[in-house]
C-alpha cells in the first residue's frame, strides 16, 4: 500500500499515469485495508483525471461463456487411469479374454 502511494505521490502533478481497475472508489479503502492511505490515493488520482467507464461485458467474461456454452453439452467420458499398457500386455489380455469365452461355451 505505501509504494503504491508512494508512485501516486511522485507522479503526481509531474506526469502522465494510467490506472485501470474494475473496482470502484468506494471498494479501495477495504481493498487496501487503509482508508485514510486510500482517500489520499484517489485525491491525488482524480484531481487532474480524465476518467473513461466502460459498460458491457468484458471480453473475458464472455470468452468464458463462450467456452462454458462448448463444453457443457459434451458428453463426459470417464477418465482413463494407470500406467499405458505395453504391446505385450494388451496381447496376453486378448489371449486370456479368448480363453475365458472358450471356457464359457464348455
Amino acid at each position: 500500500m505505501d509504494d503504491f502511494f508512494e508512485i501516486i505521490h511522485h507522479r503526481y502533478e509531474t506526469g502522465s499515469l494510467i490506472v485501470t481497475t474494475n473496482r470502484n472508489f468506494e471498494d479501495w479503502g477495504t481493498l487496501f485495508g487503509d482508508k485514510v492511505m486510500a482517500s489520499a490515493i484517489i485525491d491525488r488520482i482524480v484531481h487532474y483525471a480524465v476518467i473513461v467507464k466502460f459498460f458491457g461485458s468484458s471480453y473475458r467474461v464472455k470468452n468464458l461463456i463462450e467456452i462454458q456454452e462448448i463444453y457443457k453439452n459434451d458428453e463426459k467420458q470417464p477418465v482413463k487411469r494407470g500406467r499405458p499398457k505395453k504391446e505385450d500386455d494388451q496381447n496376453e489380455s486378448q489371449d486370456q479374454d479368448d480363453h475365458f469365452e472358450m471356457n464359457d461355451l464348455l
